[in-house]
């Protein structure tokens, strides 16, 4: 789906504003200035209502639009931009594509001067996306990730490059996080009812959670130029935590290589900007509360970086009265436990910010300040109080300098 919004590129006195969020958002306008005229904003207010997992709707009344609060396996993280016109000064347009990719929603808009071409550009944001699905989707039988998880040890699959080159970086990024983030944690996923295999009824068992303690570890992956294998029987991988970074990432390259160089891309939650919005200002976005009834976090300006965020509440399970996250933890094969709500993560690449917030994710509050610190990352932390039903916020020296 295409939508386009025309916003003026120079105005002395914009008023009018527009707060967009991926899952559940606000559009309110307020009066113009004189010299500018309010124009609708076609392009914001044409989001498919589509809602995936635990979705919920709410009404719209003048002025005033909310929609869709879907669930992701992460947490959803708000996107602000402005939309205005202005009686003099060039005019840009924003582009907006939407669609479904990899069990989420995908939006990616553009800042270009002419609309012409954009339907071709369209088709190509699509391929772009249903390449890395096929390759990299644990829920489709014949992607190159199920082919290798049903591989006997011994037997070598020769992957694609884009999929080696992902293998690659999470390889890395688990020797970096000491196991922390680990792709072979597949199986227990699947054990928990978060894989393709659905939701379970009972808690798994001690014996159940042993029987693969011997298939999982990132160690028993060889990656040889292009060669996969497995070191142990079982060993099972699942990308969904670093999978929609890169394909984020691959957008963007696109994108570059089309000679654009102003655009937001949003998959599911996982954002990278490049250049202005349409009123030449930085991409604006906001890092949503973590609570199911959403809000306004912290609102970070991005320009040519991206941003990724992992939490525990939107997606989760309940048994027996007890809520467990569905972020896994590698070692212990078990949901985490712990106060962090929330971690959002700032880099240069989508693919390496999604890795990185889910590994710290996994670590809890205390050893995840720490690794951030130690790395130099740019990283933002909302913990649990541990009195009532509060949140503290943390954040590391690099984080606050963007902020600054």
């Amino acid at each position: 789906m295409i939508s386009v919004a025309k916003s003026a590129a120079h105005c002395p006195h914009l008023k009018q504003r527009a707060l967009l969020a991926v899952f559940a958002f606000t559009v309110s306008f307020k009066k113009p200035a004189q010299g500018c005229h309010k124009r609708p904003a076609q392009g914001w207010l044409k989001i498919p209502l589509r809602a995936f997992h635990r979705a919920q709707f709410a009404r719209a009344r003048c002025g005033l639009l909310q929609l869709p609060a879907a669930a992701r396996n992460l947490v959803s993280v708000l996107l602000v931009s402005l939309s205005v016109a202005c009686s003099s000064g060039t005019t840009a347009q924003s582009i907006v594509f939407t669609g479904a990719t990899m069990g989420t929603d995908y939006r990616v808009t553009i800042v270009i001067s002419s609309s012409q071409g954009t339907a071709e550009l369209e088709n190509r944001i699509a391929e772009q996306l249903q390449s890395v699905n096929l390759s990299m989707s644990t829920y489709l039988e014949d992607s190159e990730v199920s082919r290798f998880n049903r591989l006997d040890t011994g037997e070598t699959l020769e992957i694609s490059e884009p999929l080696r080159a992902v293998i690659q970086e999470a390889l890395e990024i688990s020797a970096l996080t000491d196991g922390a983030f680990d792709i072979t944690v597949a199986n227990a996923v699947n054990l928990w009812g978060f894989g393709p295999d659905g939701a379970i009824t009972a808690r798994p068992d001690k014996q159940q959670l042993a029987a693969l303690r011997s298939s999982i570890g990132y160690r028993y992956i060889k990656l040889e130029n292009n060669q996969l294998s497995k070191t142990r029987p079982g060993t099972a991988m699942d990308l969904s935590a670093i999978a929609k970074g890169y394909a984020v990432d691959q957008l963007a390259r696109m994108l570059i290589s089309e000679g654009i160089q102003n655009f937001l891309i949003n998959i599911g939650g996982e954002l990278r900007a490049s250049g202005n919005n349409s009123t030449r200002q930085a991409w604006k976005v906001a890092i949503e509360q973590p609570r199911v009834t959403g809000g306004i976090q912290q609102v970070v300006e991005l320009r040519d970086r991206a941003i990724a965020t992992s939490g525990d509440y939107r997606n989760y399970l309940t048994l027996d009265g007890v809520r467990y996250s569905h972020t896994i933890n590698p070692v212990t094969l078990q949901p985490v436990l712990h106060r962090l709500a929330l971690v959002s993560v700032i880099d240069d690449h989508a693919s390496t910010a999604d890795a990185l917030a889910t590994a710290m994710m996994v670590m809890g509050e205390e050893r995840a300040l720490l690794f951030a610190e130690k790395f130099d990352l740019a990283a933002y932390f909302v913990i649990r109080s541990l009195q009532g039903s509060g949140f503290e916020v943390r954040t590391t020296r690099k984080f606050d300098a963007i902020l600054r």
